[in-house]
């Protein structure tokens, strides 16, 4: 009985299953032994029957539900995607240290920067396989921390005990070799952490030390990762399909003189042909079968040919650098007269630079080969335009791009 308890009272052995085999038959101590935790009592000596069937079957039953608590068990503890602890399970092994008194006690929070705009550029898998890419590398490697786990969508916590502030920074160096010597795709990620090695009353606060130096790295980094992120997405565009990293250059090429030609400044010039360059980011979200199909496009696949300028808004809005460039992105396919996509809005209500992309795209869209059509001359595409001055076109932006044309 006190061995039976001792087993029961004990957080590391409470769950395994035990079966009593005693002499003693009674219902008193039956009664004692089920109610201290027992899984089931056997009265000696065997039968039988007991031997062949009943006592191996107990014990096959009592293995069996043994495995399925302990399944559930880990699926409370563990992320599903990951494998790694879950946020309940890091707080637990964090207040485990605590109590033991482990110091100095290490957080550092690792954030896949951008990881939203993996998704929506390259969809939910391509993020997946990311977090999930990144926990095999800490699962293989030899870093000694004593707990791993997803904290939120985009941040994987751990924990190191005895680790110093003298071991930090090569920890980190350590982390960022391993991420960048193992990855398989083009992704950045930032770093925050807090130490205590001082008062292990502190060390609750942990966490909230390592995001407030996270969100203060990340501030000092955001701008560059997210123009390589945006970068990375152009690329990979223009491999799927290399029409369009041409027709994205003479976009951006023909914008930038229009933007010359209404007497832009040297800043907005070059904002407008980052724009005409980025016009088409949304369509990295596009299958490439319908943006090298030769012949005419479907309802379904026009609709998502549609939906490019609101992905391209999507990707481009998550930063503040490239708020302005989003909103043109979004409207470039807006008409003068309010009959175009995806708001329908007309005139001053779209932004200047989508009124100045609109010419530039219509222009070498009229004057290009298409997997659907033959290419036109530039005089046609002219008296397109001049056609739709005042109904597709902004008259002012239509002037302008005729004024370049003669003069070029």
């Amino acid at each position: 009985m006190n061995i039976l308890k001792e087993i029961k009272e004990n957080n590391d052995t409470c769950d395994i299953p035990i079966i009593i085999c005693s002499s003693i038959g009674d219902k008193e101590t039956i009664k004692r032994t089920l109610l201290l935790g027992a899984y089931d009592y056997f009265e000696k000596p065997f039968n039988d029957m007991a031997i062949d069937f009943g006592f191996s079957l107990k014990v096959t039953n009592a293995l069996h539900m043994k495995r399925k608590t302990d399944h559930v068990l880990y699926l409370r503890n563990h992320d599903v995607l990951t494998g790694l602890g879950t946020r309940q399970y890091f707080e637990s092994e964090l207040q485990s240290a605590i109590d033991k008194l482990i110091m100095p006690l290490c957080v550092v929070i690792i954030d896949i920067n951008g990881l939203k705009v993996i998704n929506d550029a390259y969809g939910h898998d391509a993020g997946d396989n990311i977090l999930r890419e990144i926990s095999d590398i800490f699962t293989r490697s030899d870093l000694q921390y004593s707990c791993a786990a997803r904290w939120g969508s985009d941040e994987i916590v751990m924990l190191f005990p005895f680790l110093d502030r003298k071991s930090l920074n090569a920890v980190i160096t350590d982390i960022k070799a391993l991420i960048d010597t193992n990855k398989t795709s083009d992704y950045d990620i930032s770093f925050g952490w807090a130490i205590e090695d001082n008062d292990i009353s502190n060390a609750k606060y942990l966490v909230q030390k390592a995001e407030d130096n996270l969100f203060s790295n990340k501030i000092l980094e955001v701008s560059s990762v997210r123009r390589n992120m945006i970068e990375s997405i152009i690329k990979t565009l223009h491999q799927k399909n290399p029409r369009e990293e041409e027709h994205s250059r003479r976009v951006s090429f023909i914008s930038e003189k229009i933007a010359i030609e209404l007497g832009f400044s040297d800043y907005e010039i070059k904002r407008v042909k980052l724009a005409g360059l980025m016009h088409d980011i949304g369509k990295i979200t596009v299958s490439e079968d319908i943006l090298n199909k030769p012949g005419k496009l479907n309802a379904e696949e026009w609709q998502q040919i549609k939906s490019h300028p609101e992905h391209g808004f999507t990707i481009l809005s998550t930063s503040i650098d490239t708020m302005e460039i989003a909103n043109a992105v979004l409207a470039h396919h807006e008409r003068w007269d309010g009959r175009g996509y995806p708001k329908g809005i007309s005139s001053d209500s779209i932004p200047i630079m989508a009124r100045i992309i609109a010419v530039a795209d219509t222009f070498d869209a009229i004057t290009s080969t298409r997997t659907y059509r033959s290419s036109r001359g530039e005089d046609e595409a002219m008296d397109e335009i001049v056609h739709c001055s005042g109904s597709q076109f902004d008259p002012i932006v239509a002037d302008a791009f005729l004024r370049y044309m003669k003069n070029k």
